[in-house]
């Protein structure tokens, strides 16, 4: 990066992990203070309505509050069946290692959010990805995408793509946990 790159709101942005990151920025759902990837992308010579699309994006992520994750409940746990009973006919001791969980109330309360969320585009629409871990999945782990940092569009294992490709299926009744 030759120019040095800002984000109005947000501060300077430095060479990391993702081409470019924020700055700590507090995170209302993360309870602390964390940088945001900006996965392939860089403001210097962006369209200034793109550039307040990223800001916007990683705005409304940090204001996001507990009722954006509760409305993405039923999905999460929908999840969480469909994995418990996929692993569980794989190998019968796999419900040893794991808590119970009996509704999507619960569901949270297994999860560990993620520490770098990162803001990536896709057909226009800027979405924060947010691998996470939960208590069932130790080994595909979890993706929560938020479509412009406020409404959860997405979770199941991660798989490093921000939507749901046509071919897989509404496995939870919201269109935000998708199976084949």
């Amino acid at each position: 990066m030759t120019d040095k790159a800002t984000l109005p709101g947000i501060g300077d942005l430095h060479e990391g992990e993702f081409n470019l990151e924020t700055g700590p920025l507090s995170v209302g759902i993360l309870d602390s203070d964390v940088s945001f990837g900006l996965e392939g992308w860089t403001p210097v010579d962006a369209d200034p309505a793109e550039v307040d699309a990223v800001v916007t994006t990683v705005t409304n992520f940090r204001a996001a509050t507990q009722e954006v994750l509760d409305a993405a409940s039923v999905a999460l746990f929908a999840y969480y069946t469909d994995t418990v009973k996929s692993l569980a006919d794989e190998d019968p001791g796999y419900l040893e290692d794991i808590a119970e969980i009996g509704s999507a109330d619960e569901v949270w309360n297994h999860v560990t959010l993620g520490e770098m969320p990162v803001v990536a585009e896709e057909d226009g629409t800027w979405y924060v990805s947010l691998e996470s871990e939960c208590g069932w999945a130790e080994e595909d782990g979890l993706q929560i995408v938020f479509r412009n940092g406020n409404e959860i569009t997405k979770v199941g294992p991660f798989d490093d793509m921000l939507t749901w490709s046509d071919d897989e299926e509404d496995a939870s009744g919201d269109g935000i946990y998708r199976t084949f």
